[in-house]
């Protein structure tokens, strides 16, 4: 929070919290700085708190994995779609699709089933 309000102070702008309990923390005081160290301490301690809660409660997926979704981006990919509109119908990064892409081997039974739904095209052959 410091490293925020340094930059404001030299410009002459101060941060004043008016309601904490009778007192108030101030930018320009000797202990504002230390108030609002121990203010943006407790902040960071309960956001950490709230995660880990949410995420004991089963409630946070976080963005989905492309590795976790390895067949469908192979699928897709087999199709003709391109690795961004992968990530973009998957609701996963691009990155993560390249990687999938790039590291793993192709699901054969998802890529049999691309094939078979898949159109036949016959093109002349020329010698």
């Amino acid at each position: 929070m410091l490293a925020a309000i340094g930059p404001l102070g030299a410009k002459g702008i101060a941060l004043w919290v008016p309601f904490m309990g009778g007192s108030r923390a101030d930018s320009r005081t000797r202990t504002g700085p230390l108030m609002l160290t121990i203010l943006g301490l407790v902040a960071e301690l309960e956001r950490q708190r709230v995660g880990i809660e949410v995420r004991a409660e089963g409630e946070y997926q976080g963005r989905p994995s492309a590795q976790r979704q390895a067949a469908a981006v192979w699928k897709l990919r087999i199709e003709g779609m391109r690795p961004v509109e992968i990530a973009a119908r998957l609701g996963t990064g691009w990155a993560s699709v390249y990687r999938v892409l790039k590291g793993s081997v192709p699901n054969v039974e998802a890529s049999i089933m691309a094939l078979r739904s898949a159109p036949i095209v016959m093109l002349p052959c020329v010698s």
